[in-house]
């Protein structure tokens, strides 16, 4: 029985994400409702589009749950729906608001078949049928129809991280995209203390939505998983920075820049003896010794050779052939060119 659905029971509620966990399997309304200022459309089930009757300047797109158990950013987004429904956050800036996988979250899970985050950009076709290849399909669909309008375009997809780190709150830039001062600014802002340049083409949301509508695009990184009502992450940075957003209101300068790193070697797993000289207690970020050896693949070895080599998304568990960790290090010179603004 599908119940708390519609955007009727919705307006009535303001509990978005209770109505989308309740029936994640459930069919959209489709009929749109307008109040007083705002148009309200869900072309999907846990997608749900705000648009400003007055008009709008920028587009901004949310995402959150792409990985099921990543419960925080979701409770974050659902927040934000519950004060603008309330009149709490007014909203000049056309939103699209995305819980990427009901069903993993309700079942507690990274994601039933396929990871959604490896997806996107046509990834899906590389995957046999199922509910990840058919949700990345009907993400990029929308997105396309979201970003078509003119004005500037913002994608922040929300994740949390399986392991420590030290830098709690961190993001990854896509490939091709240029860390100029506005963007370091706006991490800034987020509360990011760090962000990672991507050194290639992806399968990642956020680079979607860079490279197909050079929107300004990250993943964020914002701490580690928790069960639903069990997150004490502080969130409040990113959550001002979204409300002046979505209100198209100036921000105050930015504070100190986050540090920036660089990829200098992926590690890839190419055969079942393969081995990743790293434990699981390892944080993301942690630094080695120059000569420290990391992998061991057969006779293939990675020994670091920079002077501050660090190590993020340390994972052998994964199929031969897919990355087990990016071994990066700092780069200075954007952080030495920033202005806040």
């Amino acid at each position: 029985m599908t119940t708390n659905r519609t955007i009727t029971q919705l307006l009535k509620t303001g509990d978005w994400l209770d109505a989308v966990l309740d029936d994640p399997d459930g069919e959209p309304d489709l009929e749109p409702i307008e109040t007083a200022n705002l148009r309200f459309e869900q072309p999907a089930i846990g997608v749900l589009m705000i648009t400003p009757l007055t008009g709008y300047q920028q587009s901004i797109a949310i995402s959150a749950g792409i990985h099921g158990n990543e419960t925080a950013p979701m409770e974050l987004l659902s927040n934000i729906v519950a004060d603008i429904l309330s009149a709490q956050l007014e909203v000049h800036s056309r939103l699209l608001l995305i819980i990427g996988h009901p069903p993993a979250a309700v079942a507690g899970r990274r994601f039933m078949d396929v990871n959604l985050n490896r997806l996107f950009s046509g990834a899906h076709k590389d995957h046999v049928d199922c509910y990840e290849t058919r949700r990345a399909i009907d993400l990029e669909r929308i997105m396309r129809g979201f970003f078509q309008n003119q004005g500037k375009r913002f994608h922040y997809d929300l994740h949390t991280a399986i392991r420590s780190s030290n830098y709690e709150k961190f993001a990854i830039s896509p490939f091709g995209q240029k860390l100029d001062p506005a963007k370091l600014g706006l991490l800034a802002n987020c509360g990011i203390e760090a962000v990672l340049e991507s050194h290639q083409p992806a399968t990642t949301f956020s680079f979607f939505s860079h490279a197909a509508f050079l929107a300004t695009a990250f993943t964020f990184e914002l701490g580690r998983v928790a069960p639903f009502g069990q997150n004490q992450l502080n969130l409040s940075a990113l959550q001002q920075h979204l409300a002046l957003r979505i209100a198209d209101l100036p921000e105050p300068a930015s504070a100190a820049p986050p540090a920036v790193f660089k990829v200098v070697h992926e590690l890839i797993k190419s055969s079942e003896q393969y081995r990743l000289n790293v434990d699981d207690a390892t944080p993301n970020f942690a630094q080695f010794k120059p000569n420290t050896l990391i992998e061991i693949d057969g006779l293939k070895q990675y020994r670091t050779s920079h002077q501050e080599e660090r190590i993020v998304f340390p994972n052998p568990n994964v199929p031969i052939g897919q990355r087990t960790g990016l071994m990066i290090e700092k780069t200075y010179k954007k952080t030495f060119d920033f202005h806040a603004q």
